[in-house]
């Protein structure tokens, strides 16, 4: 009667479902058995009865109600010894085949494990050893599903979540957090608590970890095995109960973790420091919590750190996919695109379902421009995983690049339906908007994507490009600024910063710049394109030549870079050589005005007019609101003799705002004038 009676304790002072919370949860769990649980005779009917069991408990304290959709078979390795070794192969190679969670059940002798059961958090898998005491199974099962719904271990003895499973009900905090977690996600990507639960989580996980510091028994406990006639103990978990002398420190350190994953999430990275060294001050060999170091360090701009960080743990678990993918993350930080694409293919190898390493194997080939490449990581990613957001968001870039437009609509129109509170989608589909020249309506999805996310500095670098493109140019550093503030090795921000200076003039900052983002290992055409410009502002046509011909190696179609060249060479006197880049700057863009210009400029200092002005107009039927050619093409006719075109094209000049020298303007004045007189029946073009 012991574990009735602590029952009815408990529910006078629990707070009773209502309002939202009385819905009920569904969640359906794929079983899957190693070789040793199949042998056992009846072992399916015994899972059942048992999850039956465990979820009508689940659902009468937490409105959560666990389905098993199917029984498999999965083949555990001998050589692994422990449960977690275990657990790591199981989620490398298993899927859950559209359910939410998986449950897998070993037997496999001779484990080293001090636990009876282990699970993933953010995956929603349980891996459990198939005891042959079922009132110990339950109550491993109970424990680890809590697990799974944000329980972490407490010190209360009492508890179901103490890690010695001593108790035999949930302690208050636990219920507390697992109501609160009743909403998580099972996409296996998204940190699973919900962000409208986020704050109320914290303060039950800072709870919790205060009340571990009290609990007398979380320093050194000297416990023996409950033995309450309905509260029977396998010969394995008496075992562990048996060992005394044990600090049960070292396992309450996952509230401290579950808060640091919290902080995280929300880009409260100094929070989730103290929350990682409180966790390592419980558990120093905890290389998830180091893992979580390392995240913290690579998003602070501390890429060295963070790799050290992550070869160390690979120095302890070398075959670890998830550790491998995250030191990837971090050279592609480091701007080593080619050392984040290996381990990303090393991380594969070990866990070919693992979707968010083909998704950053996209991410790097839509970088680089190699768009099928990236197409084809970005489907693997979705084939693995169809509720991955961010996968469908980047499959739409691609989509936008390549002017798919109506199938980057319905990427972005998924990815929402996901993730309605992901900044992603509404960045994608600005990019999807200004792609289109709707570039107003674009900033508005820029803006919706920094209200749900304020530290996301893509979305401010793409308002940026858009400020640049409305002309507001102080707008657009202020952009540019503001995504390197938030991320300091964000290579196109502080190239377009870069542009953005030289653009003020402030030549030698902009130079700064540019040099900053090759140094992070942004490799692009453009940076040199802007380079020369830059060099051309500072009349260093030497600095400049060699800018352009970098750019062009990279890019031989880059009509731009031939233009910068042939600018190059003219402040040079290479006056054939600047004719030859002008010349392939208009074969290779047939509506560049400004090289068309070049060209004439050019041959106006050859004294070659009649190609001067062929130029000119080919460069004005692009751009007919151009004074500046305007007022070139009416001193090539007034030097032709065709006065009534030049002062036709100087009234146009003017009309436009274009500056025309009033020398010129009387000369050409006087002049018509002049004729006028002699033909006296002509109409006088300068009437007033």
């Amino acid at each position: 009667m012991k574990v009735v009676s602590a029952f009815l304790i408990l529910l006078t002072f629990l707070p009773v479902l209502g309002g939202a919370e009385d819905e009920v949860r569904e969640v359906r769990v794929r079983v899957l058995a190693d070789e040793e649980v199949r042998a056992a005779p009846g072992w399916q009917s015994r899972i059942s009865s048992l999850m039956n069991a465990v979820s009508g408990d689940y659902e009468r304290l937490f409105g959560i109600r666990f389905t098993v959709c199917g029984f498999d078979g999965w083949s555990s390795d001998d050589s692994l010894g422990t449960l977690e070794l275990l657990l790591d192969a199981l989620d490398a190679t298993v899927s859950k085949d559209g359910c939410d969670a998986l449950l897998a059940l070993t037997a496999q002798k001779g484990l080293a494990s001090r636990t009876l059961g282990y699970s993933l958090f953010k995956e929603g898998v349980v891996l459990v050893v198939f005891a042959e005491n079922t009132p110990s199974l339950e109550r491993t099962l109970e424990h680890e599903w809590g697990h799974i719904f944000g329980g972490a271990h407490v010190a209360d003895t009492g508890s179901i979540m103490n890690r010695l499973l001593m108790g035999g009900e949930f302690d208050a905090l636990t219920v507390r957090v697992i109501r609160l977690c009743k909403a998580r996600t099972f996409n296996g990507v998204d940190f699973p608590i919900p962000r409208e639960a986020r704050r109320q989580a914290i303060d039950i996980y800072r709870e919790i970890c205060d009340a571990n510091l009290r609990t007398p028994a979380a320093g050194r406990p000297s416990v023996t095995a409950p033995t309450s006639a309905d509260v029977g103990v396998s010969q394995q978990l008496r075992a562990i109960l048996d060992e005394t002398g044990r600090n049960e420190m070292f396992f309450l350190d996952d509230a401290h973790f579950l808060l640091a994953g919290i902080h995280l999430d929300e880009k409260e990275y100094d929070e989730a420091m103290d929350e990682c060294r409180a966790a390592l001050k419980l558990n120093p060999e905890n290389v998830e919590t180091m893992n979580l170091l390392g995240i913290i360090a690579r998003r602070q701009g501390r890429i060295e750190e963070a790799i050290e960080i992550y070869e160390k743990i690979l120095g302890e678990k070398p075959r670890s996919p998830r550790f491998l993918y995250n030191m990837g993350i971090a050279y592609a930080k480091k701007g080593d695109p080619a050392k984040a694409m290996d381990l990303y293919r090393r991380a594969l190898e070990l866990k070919p379902n693992f979707a968010e390493a083909w998704n950053n194997i996209g991410e790097l080939g839509l970088r680089s421009g190699r768009l099928e490449e990236a197409e084809a990581a970005f489907r693997k990613a979705l084939a693995i995983n169809g509720a991955f957001a961010l996968a469908h968001s980047n499959l739409a870039e691609v989509y936008i690049a390549e002017k798919a437009y109506d199938k980057s609509i319905a990427e972005i129109t998924l990815a929402l339906r996901l993730d309605t509170g992901s900044p992603f989608p509404y960045n994608v589909r600005g990019n999807l908007l200004f792609a289109q020249g709707k570039t107003s309506e674009a900033v508005t999805e820029y803006a919706k994507a920094i209200a749900l996310d304020p530290g996301y500095e893509k979305a401010y670098y793409n308002l940026g490009i858009c400020r640049f493109e409305e002309g507001r140019v102080t707008e657009a550093m202020a952009n540019f600024s503001k995504a390197v503030e938030l991320a300091p090795r964000f290579a196109e921000a502080h190239a377009s910063l870069g542009y953005c200076l030289l653009q003020a003039r402030k030549i030698d900052e902009g130079i700064a710049e540019i040099h900053r983002a090759r140094e992070l290992g942004l490799v692009s055409a453009k940076i040199h394109l802007n380079l020369s410009y830059a060099f051309l502002l500072k009349n260093q046509p030497g600095e400049a030549i060699e800018e352009a011909r970098q750019a062009l190696r990279l890019d031989p179609s880059l009509a731009q870079g031939h233009n910068n060249l042939g600018i190059a060479y003219t402040k040079s006197g290479k006056v054939q050589e600047a004719a030859q880049a002008f010349g392939k700057a208009v074969e290779l863009d047939p509506s560049y005005k400004d090289a068309f210009a070049n060209l004439g400029n050019l041959m106006m200092v050859l004294g070659k007019r009649q190609e001067a002005l062929g130029h000119y107009l080919k460069a004005l039927a692009i751009d007919p609101k151009d004074g500046v050619l305007h007022n070139n093409i009416a001193v090539l006719y007034f030097k032709e003799g065709s006065y009534e075109k030049a002062w036709d094209h100087v009234q146009k000049a003017l009309a436009l705002g274009a500056k025309v020298d009033p020398d010129f303007r009387e000369e050409l004045k006087k002049t018509l004038k002049r004729k006028s007189s002699t033909y006296g029946e002509r109409k006088n073009p300068c009437a007033d």
